[in-house]
């Protein structure tokens, strides 16, 4: 826990110390009064530990003895630096911002920390917290060439891609989705009249098969900035009835600007801002031809304080046009607005939560119910059901 003190670094630390969070390198050097930790301590523990013949390389192992070694910035700091090798750069980033409250003078735990902030996302406040930390006359030659390596990557594009393929096989009970009714029972003043049903009403079993083919894109510019592309296409046939088959193609572009990193308790939380378009196409064996075109847009925050710092809200609007091409009766417009609040703690389950709220506007007045208000909630435990995790909004991880 961090606690307030009257200032106890030397006026060249406390630059230091001040450039090496992001959202305060961003806005450049600060003087006098800043929030320090407890005194750096040296644990007994870490020492044996990491000087054992076999010493693990488990960040788990190194875990097991946090409790013990929470005020020792070395441990803190090698801790840290192991995190990142393992692509852990959230929880790396929370231990280096301690190592260094407690030793600002720890040139490695610098640059792993830098690197760390780049892990999740905050280009922006690494590339400012390398060009302090190389403007330090001090610092070492080897470490001076690291972060200009650093740096370099940090100005260069990052695209990454991936391919997914699934294949399904299985059984439907009902494979056109229909009533399963034999006929239908009209009551009419003194009489019940019934009328026998065309067989396609009469639910029918039989097998399928499904294949999903996904391909992700996502490119990091040097400032900050994100683009995430999405395109998927999904086919579904069944060799028992021909109108069970669908094709669905699916196309999301998205640019945004994810909030900066944590600010080490100043504020409460930082913005970003994303713009998407999306659109979908389907065609059913049925006879079903549908299209949409979808345009969203708002703001995104990190929040910074409490158990909310594991979290990403966004809150926007969106519009959708929807098209039916066999039955243009149904097709119409949507507008609302939408918010989510997604969490994922470095231990324990993560969760989202999404409500969205609008008004569908039929395009036709002879569309069935008019207008339309929606409201709709929904829950995501990642934890205990990973495989609810939406491909389609979150690309790629990290």
């Amino acid at each position: 826990m961090l606690t307030r003190s009257a200032p106890t670094l030397p006026s060249i630390d406390r630059v230091l110390y001040r450039g090496l969070f992001a959202a305060l390198a961003l806005s450049g050097l600060f003087a006098p009064d800043v929030a320090v930790a407890v005194q750096d301590q040296p644990c007994a523990a870490y020492q044996a530990f990491s000087l054992a013949p076999n010493a693990s390389n488990s960040p788990e192992s190194w875990l097991a003895v946090l409790v013990e070694c929470q005020n020792d910035a070395a441990y803190l700091a090698a801790l840290g630096d192991l995190l990142n090798q393992h692509g852990r750069y959230q929880e790396a980033s929370e231990h280096l911002e301690r190592a260094l409250m407690l030793n600002a003078e720890l040139k490695g735990a610098q640059l792993s920390y830098a690197i760390a902030l780049a892990g999740v996302g905050d280009s922006q406040a690494a590339q400012a917290l390398l060009d302090a930390l190389l403007a330090d006359p001090s610092l070492p030659p080897h470490l001076r060439g690291a972060l200009l390596r650093q740096r370099a990557v940090l100005n260069t594009p990052v695209l990454q891609t991936r391919w997914t393929l699934n294949a399904r096989w299985g059984g439907d009970s009902n494979l056109l989705s229909a009533p399963n009714l034999a006929d239908l029972t009209l009551t009419l003043p003194g009489q019940t009249l019934v009328l026998p049903l065309d067989g396609s009403y009469l639910a029918r079993a039989g097998q399928y098969y499904r294949t999903d083919a996904q391909f992700e894109l996502r490119r990091l510019e040097p400032n900050g900035a994100r683009w995430d592309l999405t395109a998927s296409l999904r086919n579904r046939h069944s060799p028992v009835e021909g109108l069970a088959g669908a094709t669905q193609a699916d196309l999301l572009v998205e640019r945004s600007r994810p909030p900066a990193g944590p600010s080490n308790g100043v504020g409460v939380a930082t913005w970003g801002n994303y713009i998407s378009v999306a659109g979908s196409a389907l065609t059913a064996r049925s006879g079903t031809r549908f299209a949409s075109l979808t345009v969203a847009g708002g703001a995104a925050l990190a929040w910074h304080q409490g158990w909310a710092a594991a979290c990403r809200t966004r809150v926007g609007g969106e519009a959708q046009a929807r098209h039916y091409d066999n039955n243009r009766v149904l097709s119409g417009r949507y507008i609302g607005l939408a918010g989510s609040l997604s969490c994922e703690p470095s231990q324990g389950a993560q969760w989202l939560v999404g409500l969205k709220a609008g008004r569908d506007i039929a395009q036709s007045t002879e569309r069935p119910g008019g207008h339309q208000d929606q409201l709709s909630l929904r829950g995501l435990d990642l934890y205990r059901f990973p495989h609810l995790v939406a491909s389609g909004t979150h690309p790629l991880p990290g």
